[in-house]
């Protein structure tokens, strides 16, 4: 057991900000493929053997790098290997999945844009990202978000047409950090 298998969820969040891994440093011990988003360890550790792949998968789907000690999201270690420092805000996965951290994959964003680039949420009934049921009035509710309010968009005899709402909304607010999913 090494000091990552220890480390709290709370202190993993906020790891790179507690210890700065430089671009330099995590260049001596990985190497980071862009194209397939695949870090490799370029030297033995403890738990690693150089030419091994880097990181453990997580439930949630994304990747977890353990480095001298501390937990690092693969996401944001890719930042940092491309651009030379952590990013600022959050390093969105355009595809909406966690667990593809190819370079034409990631973008920094705010938060703000990254909640617009959402996957469906498991308790969604509709089956539709902006798509709810109003049981009260028995009709589907189209809703979105604008300067970080609800905004409701209407409501609507099918779940298309409350879709349909929803994706002109989308594109027209959202911009590139709107993602088309099937109905």
């Amino acid at each position: 057991m090494d000091i990552c298998d220890i480390a709290s969820d709370e202190e993993e969040s906020m790891v790179d900000l507690v210890i700065i891994l430089t671009q330099k440093r995590l260049k001596e011990l990985l190497i980071y493929e862009p194209n397939t988003g695949v870090f490799t360890w370029l030297v033995d550790t403890l738990r690693h053997k150089a030419g091994d792949n880097a990181g453990l998968k997580t439930t949630n789907g994304y990747f977890r790098i353990c480095i001298d000690g501390q937990r690092y999201w693969s996401h944001r270690l890719a930042y940092l290997y491309i651009y030379g420092a952590f990013p600022i805000n959050v390093v969105d996965h355009i595809d909406g999945n966690p667990s593809n951290n190819k370079k034409s994959n990631l973008r920094e964003c705010t938060i703000s844009e990254n909640s617009k680039n959402i996957k469906i949420k498991s308790n969604n009934i509709s089956g539709l990202v902006g798509v709810s049921f109003d049981k009260s009035r028995g009709k589907w509710l189209a809703q979105g978000r604008e300067n970080g309010k609800k905004k409701n968009l209407g409501r609507f005899e099918t779940r298309e047409q409350a879709s349909n709402a929803y994706i002109t909304f989308a594109k027209s607010h959202y911009g590139d950090f709107y993602r088309e999913l099937a109905i």
